[in-house]
């Protein structure tokens, strides 16, 4: 019996990492998600590959603000959100918190690359 995803768990970096192509490959997966009609789920920020894959998402969704579920604790809260909030978001007490939001609301995981690095993503 196949298995129909509605939402994708993405868990990546707050910031781009070290290789710009972290962050085209970030906006890729976000637009083969959308145009397959799966949402995301992922750790809430705006900034770093977090911020590229639920913006891309968005966009590739027409703006749908239930293609993009997010998860925040708030002590992150000042450090990973910058600007306009993208799609729905809650602020959670704590990380073990986050992750098990995000679990219960995905069919399925991917893990992108990140760490070290610029909170801004260069663009091409």
């Amino acid at each position: 019996m196949p298995v129909t995803l509605q939402r994708i768990a993405v868990f990546c970096g707050a910031s781009c990492g070290n290789d710009p192509e972290f962050a085209l490959a970030a906006q890729a997966l976000a637009r083969c998600m959308a145009a397959q009609g799966i949402g995301l789920v992922y750790g809430g920020g705006t900034v770093g590959l977090m911020g590229e894959v639920a913006r891309e998402v968005m966009r590739a969704s027409g703006n749908d603000d239930n293609a993009v579920l997010g998860f925040i604790p708030a002590a992150l809260a000042p450090k990973e959100l910058s600007g306009e909030m993208i799609g729905k978001l809650t602020i959670v007490d704590d990380m073990h918190t986050r992750k098990a939001q995000m679990a219960q609301h995905a069919d399925g995981f991917i893990a992108l690359p990140g760490g070290r690095g610029p909170t801004g993503c260069l663009k091409r």
